[in-house]
């Protein structure tokens, strides 16, 4: 009896080291893939290229790179154990495998804008009436509306803040009624608004807003595009309102 339930914990304990092993290799794989490496190259080598580089998931790797590395510390006794008929002091927990599970899910397919930001965008003219367009603002808690001209071609941006900025600045009182968008002072700096194509992913907006905020810059809005450029037609906006949205989805 004492044999059998011996080797029953030592079957499913060989099944976890398989998975383990099938898993990570599908991470090393990927990164492979990546550096378009066909030599031998160390997984933290793998690791430190990546989170300096400018992929997809080089932000991901960059916040996590020490659990990745302790993974692959993990991978290489696992291997040993293999090489020394089956024998091991190191087992992956249901944490270890979980984490695992998870991190292969995000390095081959993190969460896309596409997959997350569905709210309808709200655009304007330059020529609509302010008053008009405040309304609808208020109504969705819009902070920024994209503007276009009279050939639909996206212009500027007009922003909440700047419009309130704008009604308080003189001792003279605006009529709303006669204002157009084109009376308030808009955006155009291209340091405060970025374009960014729809497959763009949750680390790679997470980076831009942390990196501006590093700097102690402000990135307000991030427009999403089909391609990322600016004639396209705007599918999203993102503003530095939604980065609580952002964190849901971001392992760090």
């Amino acid at each position: 009896m004492g044999n059998q339930k011996q080797n029953e914990k030592y079957d499913k304990n060989s099944d976890l080291i398989i998975e383990f092993l099938a898993l990570f290799n599908k991470i090393d794989k990927h990164f492979d893939k990546l550096l378009w490496i066909d030599n031998f190259i160390p997984f933290n080598e793998k690791i430190k290229r990546i989170a300096k580089g400018n992929y997809p998931i080089s932000w991901f790797v960059k916040l996590n790179q020490y659990q990745i590395k302790h993974f692959g510390e993990i991978r290489n006794e696992l291997t040993h154990w293999i090489k020394m008929d089956w024998y091991s002091y190191v087992y992956p927990s249901d944490y270890a495998m979980s984490k695992l599970k998870k991190y292969v899910d995000i390095i081959k397919k993190p969460f896309r804008c596409i997959d997350i930001f569905k709210k309808p965008v709200f655009t304007c003219n330059e020529d609509d009436q302010l008053k008009k367009i405040l309304k609808i603002m208020d109504k969705n808690n819009y902070s920024h509306v994209p503007v276009y001209d009279k050939d639909e071609k996206y212009i500027w941006l007009l922003a909440e803040s700047k419009v309130l900025a704008w009604l308080t600045e003189g001792e003279s009182s605006k009529d709303m009624n006669s204002t157009k968008v084109w009376d308030v002072p808009l955006i155009s700096d291209l340091g405060y608004v970025l374009f960014l194509d729809k497959n763009c992913n949750v680390y790679e907006i997470d980076k831009l807003f942390a990196l501006k905020k590093q700097k102690s810059k402000k990135l307000g809005v991030i427009l999403i595009t089909e391609n990322g450029n600016k004639d396209d037609k705007i599918l999203w906006v993102i503003t530095a309102g939604d980065t609580a949205l952002i964190d849901a989805y971001v392992v760090r």
